[in-house]
């Protein structure tokens, strides 16, 4: 398993990414509560805590979420850059 942490230059948010290798399952509850399960293959990036209007983060391959309800912050889960 792999961990990365970056800050992006837009919003200064810092961000996780975590890399899950082949055969291996990963857990992770978010800042916000919500529960990740990331599968084999597959990469993850989050931000450290949400800020602005929603709660996004990135996913390449398969992931079970099970997000914490928040109606005036949706959370949004988009393809990998």
């Amino acid at each position: 398993m792999l961990f990365k942490d970056e800050k992006s230059d837009q919003n200064l948010t810092a961000y996780k990414e975590i890399k899950i290798p082949k055969g291996k399952r990963f857990h992770i509850q978010l800042s916000d509560g919500t529960h990740i399960w990331v599968n084999s293959e597959s990469t993850l990036k989050y931000p450290e805590v949400f800020s602005g209007d929603d709660r996004k983060v990135y996913l390449e391959g398969e992931a079970y979420f099970d997000v914490t309800e928040n109606k005036s912050k949706p959370f949004l889960c988009m393809p990998a850059k």
